[in-house]
């Protein structure tokens, strides 16, 4: 793997797979001797922020209890035991996303209390905890968050103020993190929302704009942490990692079934941040047949599926073939959108840590 870059992005296929999380985990080991000390995931940066601040206080008990559900598996707990690094979310459109404390222990509720006021966020956010992504409850929610955000600021202050931290190279990062979140939020995400009021509503463009959203704007937030002088390794989903090199309609259409709309128009981390000049790596992890995990949402349960899809028959690190492939119904250019793969041939699902 390079270490020569400012950014290295390790591309999951799926999300709930017990090797390709224990790959990661060994991958990031190596890449900490090299400066990599920041690690970032999707999701809420609120609930990642929870987590460091158990650590830097002196409180290292029941971590993963604040976890996104996705990743709550005790392959990804492994993590804690790397010494010297901080975890967090680059992903600043999502910062009220996955924030359910409701779904929580009484104590990881307590704790959420004792940071944050739960009720005050809520407010602030107007999340429901729904699926609900029409443009009119999305313009709603940024007027609320937009007539908020000094308060939000305001109260953010006073929570990295008042807190005492044990001695740490990753003090001055961290209060950054949490303050940090009010301003992109204004500059950014909600600048960038306005958009959202004269588009067609339509499922399909709506979610690839909302994608697209995400990536770009985490990446410019990406960029600006490189001010702390560390290497970051960002762990995310293949969907939002690649380089998206231009493929034609007639080299589109020559797949089936493709999701056409994200092939064409997705802009994903690596992208933005070799748009942006970035010295960025970007390594897929793929896999074969096996069986994951997948959320019953009406049940509230995960349940294990077989997955029969194989990309090819190479194992371990192995330069990417010079050949469009179809992966999740998204037509790659591996040898373009991708500097190097790593191939798992057999996966099966990870032990999740009960709530």
């Amino acid at each position: 793997m390079n270490y020569d870059t400012d950014f290295i992005i390790l591309a999951e296929q799926s999300h709930m797979t017990k090797e390709i999380s224990e790959i990661k985990i060994n991958l990031i080991k190596e890449a900490t001797k090299h400066n990599f000390k920041i690690i970032l995931f999707e999701l809420s940066p609120i609930n990642f922020w929870i987590i460091m601040n158990k650590i830097l206080t002196g409180d290292k008990n029941n971590l993963m209890k604040f976890f996104p559900d996705i990743w709550r598996t005790k392959s990804i707990e492994k993590i804690f035991d790397i010494p010297d690094v901080y975890i967090s979310s680059y992903d600043i459109v999502q910062t009220f996303n996955d924030v359910n404390f409701d779904e929580l222990s009484k104590e990881c509720f307590k704790y959420h209390n004792e940071v944050f006021d739960f009720e005050f966020l809520k407010k602030i956010a107007n999340k429901k905890f729904t699926d609900d992504l029409t443009v009119e409850k999305w313009v709603q929610d940024q007027d609320i968050l937009y007539e908020n955000l000094d308060n939000l600021r305001n109260y953010f202050e006073k929570i990295v103020t008042s807190k005492k931290f044990k001695k740490s190279e990753f003090n001055k990062l961290h209060k950054y993190i949490l303050l940090s979140i009010p301003t992109f939020l204004k500059i950014d995400y909600l600048s960038w929302s306005k958009r959202l009021s004269v588009m067609n509503e339509t499922e399909k463009i709506y979610w690839t704009f909302y994608m697209k959203q995400r990536d770009m704007l985490g990446s410019r937030y990406l960029i600006r942490l490189k001010k702390f002088k560390l290497k970051i390794i960002i762990w995310n989903h293949l969907f939002h990692a690649y380089y998206n090199y231009p493929k034609e309609n007639k080299q589109i259409n020559e797949y089936k079934p493709v999701n056409i709309e994200y092939t064409k128009n997705l802009k994903p981390v690596g992208y933005w941040l070799k748009k942006y000049n970035q010295k960025v790596y970007v390594l897929a992890i793929l896999h074969g047949a096996g069986q994951i995990l997948e959320y019953d949402e009406d049940k509230k349960i995960y349940f294990s599926v077989d997955y029969s899809q194989n990309i090819f028959d190479k194992q371990d690190f192995i330069h990417p073939p010079d050949e469009f492939m179809n992966i999740g119904t998204v037509l790659f250019y591996p040898l373009k959108d991708f500097d190097m793969i790593y191939y798992i041939p057999k996966i099966s699902v990870p032990e999740l840590i009960e709530q």
